[in-house]
């Protein structure tokens, strides 16, 4: 006697399950009336559904050779029921389509896919047949279209998928360079190389971190991720964080208008909520402050403490002490310290300099340092103005309000002002850049004066008895 196969053993056992099915709907049938006739749709559907299985498992018994084995219905022509394996019951849709090609059409699976629920498709496809249609070709045609929807999503998102350091680069190449001023290409491009990153690189041309904002993929960039990075930036260069966020911002909508980014991303940088310090700053130190920062500017080193001093003599900006100080520069004899204002801040202007009039204790100072430029006490390099401000930072800003070293330029210019200097004189004393007019005369003079004036009155704070600025005439007369 022939042992049975693995399959024919499977389809039997998938036999019992139905029959057990069966009976189950019977005894339903017989316990309860309400649903009479639901009941007995569905077991109209699982008799033809056992009498189907029971039928190919026949079929399967008498033919022992592997294969497809197919049950076709009469009633129901064209619609198919193919066993392609252990457990794998298909329904099928044949027919002949109008190019007169036979062709074969899934409708779904035994048993997700009922009996009920195939004759509903069946009937369908039919029904599409006999209008003249090809159902297959209509199938292929909503796969097609799909499959191009899906890749048009892949191509837009591979599109936008760019990094920060790339839309970065293409709005200071494409926008920048061309509009701006020589100064605000410089500028604008150190801060970007510093704190953004570019061409995938950093300010030492070391590969970018993945925490770095310029390696990050500027479409996931939301108005958290913006907030989160000017925090960070506040806490150490507030101005900075400022002046990157406009270009930040601006950087984005050029990215959106070139199609970088798509047109409906939001700008993440505009409207965020952290609060930046104005553009310009009305920030000075009083008699009272100015005493504090003086008595305590030891704590931070000589070095730190006479580039302080140095600034708050002359008035200067810091970047002058610091960056682009040359001690060639300097005339002690003659009392005159040439200062390159093309280096500075007024890049723009070719060969701008003025001469700064040194008063007897800048004198004394940097006679005292032999000229010799300052340096970093921990790291033995030059000091940049970077290091003034993380000094004070580190400090704790003396326990005044936070101040930048840029104050003491303000400083400067509001205590000649307040020791009676007129003001026109107390800016070109600190190096302000004069308007252009019919008026050739240097005023070496009187900014030497001034200037004297001044350190005059740094000493008188540093005196036990510390004397107020006197009020000017023009307070006087509103008082």
């Amino acid at each position: 006697m022939r042992t049975k196969s693995n399959t024919e053993a499977k389809l039997q056992s998938l036999l019992k399950g139905s029959k057990r099915r069966l009976a189950a709907l019977k005894q339903k049938a017989e316990s309860t009336g309400t649903s009479r006739r639901n009941i007995e749709a569905e077991l109209a559907n699982r008799i033809e559904d056992l009498s189907t299985m029971e039928n190919i498992a026949r079929a399967k018994a008498l033919n022992g050779k592997p294969g497809r084995q197919v049950l076709t219905f009469e009633e129901r022509r064209g619609l198919r029921l193919e066993y392609r394996g252990p457990r794998k019951l298909v329904f099928t849709y044949r027919y002949r389509a109008p190019d007169g090609y036979v062709k074969q059409l899934k409708i779904g699976r035994w048993p997700a896919t009922s009996w009920e629920k195939a004759c509903t498709k069946w009937e369908a496809l039919s029904d599409a047949r006999d209008e003249g249609r090809d159902p297959r070709q209509e199938r292929l045609a909503k796969i097609q279209e799909a499959r191009e929807k899906a890749k048009a999503e892949r191509e837009q998102k591979r599109k936008y998928r760019t990094d920060v350091a790339k839309i970065a680069e293409a709005y200071l190449t494409g926008h920048t360079d061309k509009q701006c001023a020589p100064t605000t290409i410089v500028n604008v491009r150190s801060m970007f190389k510093k704190h953004v990153g570019l061409h995938g690189k950093s300010r030492n041309d070391e590969p970018l971190p993945a925490s770095t904002l310029g390696a990050k993929s500027a479409a996931a960039i939301d108005r958290a991720d913006a907030e989160k990075f000017l925090a960070e930036l506040k806490e150490s260069a507030p101005q900075i964080a400022r002046l990157l966020r406009i270009q930040l911002a601006r950087c984005w909508d050029y990215a959106r208008s070139h199609r970088l980014l798509d047109i409906e991303h939001q700008n993440p940088w505009r409207g965020t909520l952290i609060d930046l310090p104005p553009q310009h700053s009305d920030r000075y130190l009083n008699d009272r402050e100015l005493a504090v920062l003086l008595k305590r500017l030891p704590e931070l080193g000589p070095e730190l403490e006479q580039a302080f001093r140095l600034a708050l003599y002359c008035g200067v900006r810091t970047g002058s002490v610091t960056n682009t100080f040359n001690p060639s520069d300097i005339d002690l004899e003659r009392g005159t310290w040439r200062i390159a204002l093309h280096k500075g801040k007024h890049r723009q202007v070719k060969d701008a300099t003025y001469n700064c009039q040194l008063p007897r204790q800048a004198v004394e100072l940097l006679r005292a340092r032999k000229l010799r430029p300052f340096q970093h006490e921990r790291f033995k390099r030059p000091l940049i103005q970077h290091d003034l401000s993380e000094a004070l930072r580190a400090a704790g800003h003396f326990g005044l309000e936070p101040f930048t070293p840029h104050v003491t330029r303000h400083t400067a210019i509001t205590g000649m002002t307040a020791c009676g200097v007129p003001r026109y004189i107390a800016n070109l004393a600190a190096g302000k850049m004069k308007a252009a007019d019919y008026d050739h005369h240097g005023y070496a003079k009187e900014c030497a004066a001034a200037l004297q004036k001044w350190c005059d009155h740094i000493e008188a704070l540093e005196a036990p008895s510390v004397v107020a600025f006197p009020k000017s005439k023009a307070r006087r007369r509103s008082a």
